[in-house]
């Protein structure tokens, strides 16, 4: 029942049981036939008026009753409508109480109980909120508090993944200095290397870079168009060229125009290999990139020929800082999570989609949104 409609009824029924009360006491404390002053007052229609007895004493005691009477029943009046209002107040206070009582538990950082009121009124309703928002904040907490691990996690794997070329560069920077790279082609050699550890370096930089501008929304998406299968085929060899024992093909029947920023898609493709690279687990590996049509779409089919992933870890895939067990790794055991995690933020700001599943490997499926030869 509605607080309103409590209202409502409390009060009709105190004006009722109030009146009823008057009534009654004037029935039982106005005994007018008594003391003769009932039977003066009938003489007034049996009897000529001359013959009249009522005195003024009769009268100021009838009146003296009378004030009595309303006295009394003014004070029974209140008390029930003071009775009424209080166990009103009482209804009222409780639903107050318990939201009280649960302000402290949330100042307490106690979020698993929740508040019992199983009335129908406003106040369930107030209720029911409250403890949504404690249900939010706890789970805001058990997030807050993964993101915590994750990020220590991400940091300890960053930290293993700049080491290694620092650690190089710094050793054949000393092998230099020291006179090990004796020859002018030794010297050469071990520059090359170093030159190309501090690539590394800059690779890692840059993605961190990009999932800070990724978590602030800054990322800058510069959209152009273009033919996908033309790019592909043309990063996929810069690709093959920088790694050993990979090959990349892209199979496509036909040309598929999309909208895009052409540095984000093969930030894409580059994070996709080297996570293959990293978690294949097989020395000659394949890629297989395939586009077909999706309805207003196309569909970027991206699988390799490795050992694929459990499929109790498929879902955890693209969260950020998430980097599988042990039995995923390679060579490089120590990740930084962030590889797929930046995949599919590129597809989502792009309005497209992924998700990953287990095919003779890992596959990789993207839909990204196309547009016609004419609109290119």
């Amino acid at each position: 029942m509605k607080i309103k409609t409590k209202l409502i009824l409390l009060t009709m029924t105190s004006v009722t049981v109030s009146l009823f009360v008057l009534v009654l006491i004037l029935v039982k404390m106005l005994p007018l036939y008594d003391q003769g002053i009932a039977q003066d007052i009938n003489n007034l229609f049996t009897i000529p008026s001359a013959t009249l007895t009522l005195t003024i004493d009769d009268i100021t005691n009838f009146q003296e009753r009378f004030k009595l009477v309303v006295g009394t029943s003014i004070i029974i009046i209140l008390s029930v409508c003071l009775v009424l209002t209080n166990s009103l107040i009482k209804k009222l206070l409780q639903p107050i109480g318990l939201l009280r009582a649960g302000a402290d538990r949330i100042n307490q950082n106690n979020l698993s109980e929740p508040i019992i009121y199983n009335r129908d009124d406003e106040f369930k309703e107030v209720c029911m909120t409250f403890n949504d928002m404690q249900t939010h904040l706890l789970q805001e907490r058990v997030k807050l508090a993964e993101y915590e691990k994750a990020r220590i996690d991400m940091i300890a794997g960053i930290s293993h993944d700049l080491r290694t070329p620092l650690t190089s560069v710094k050793g054949y920077i000393k092998g230099i200095r020291d006179g090990v790279a004796n020859t002018p082609e030794k010297q050469k050699e071990y520059l090359e290397i170093a030159y190309k550890k501090t690539d590394e370096l800059d690779s890692m930089l840059t993605r961190l870079f990009n999932i800070s501008k990724l978590k602030s929304g800054n990322l800058l998406i510069r959209k152009e168009k273009f033919e996908l299968r033309a790019l592909l085929n043309e990063y996929t060899q810069e690709l093959m060229s920088s790694y050993t024992n990979i090959k990349i093909d892209v199979v496509s029947e036909k040309k598929h125009y999309i909208e895009a920023d052409i540095e984000q898609i093969c930030q894409l493709f580059s994070n996709l290999v080297t996570n293959a690279i990293k978690y294949s687990k097989t020395e000659n590996l394949k890629i297989t990139i395939t586009l077909k049509t999706f309805g207003d779409s196309v569909k970027i089919i991206f699988a390799d020929n490795g050992v694929g992933v459990p499929e109790s870890q498929l879902g955890d895939l693209f969260k950020q800082f998430w980097r599988g067990d042990k039995s995923r790794s390679s060579s490089n055991p120590k990740g930084s999570g962030l590889g797929l995690y930046i995949v599919e933020s590129i597809i989502e700001a792009h309005n497209g989609s992924c998700k990953a599943y287990n095919k003779n490997g890992l596959t990789i499926e993207m839909v990204l949104p196309s547009v016609s030869k004419g609109e290119y």
